[in-house]
């Protein structure tokens, strides 16, 4: 009788060690999907900075621009504007 016990018990064993290998092997799979995920995340959010830093360029060359043209047409010095706010 107690031989019978000690063998299902090993029957239980082995079955809780399938099932707990089974729900590991299910994370694992499901951990390359999100790696997967994550990495086109990644890929997206490079390629939308890699643009919004060319847009920035952009803006910057033609902010220099809109500088250059004001100072040569005589227009708004910003640091004598600055001087002004500061001193009244």
């Amino acid at each position: 009788m107690l031989n019978l016990d000690f063998m299902r018990l090993i029957d239980y064993g082995v079955a809780i060690f399938a099932i707990g290998g089974m729900i590991y092997f299910g994370m694992l799979l499901s951990r390359k999907d999100n790696g997967s995920q994550i990495l086109e995340v990644i890929q997206n959010n490079t390629k939308t900075f890699q643009g919004l830093e060319l847009l920035l360029v952009k803006q910057e060359t033609m902010l220099k621009e809109v500088l250059v043209r004001l100072r040569s047409e005589g227009g708004v010095d910003y640091n004598e504007t600055r001087r002004k706010k500061m001193d009244g």
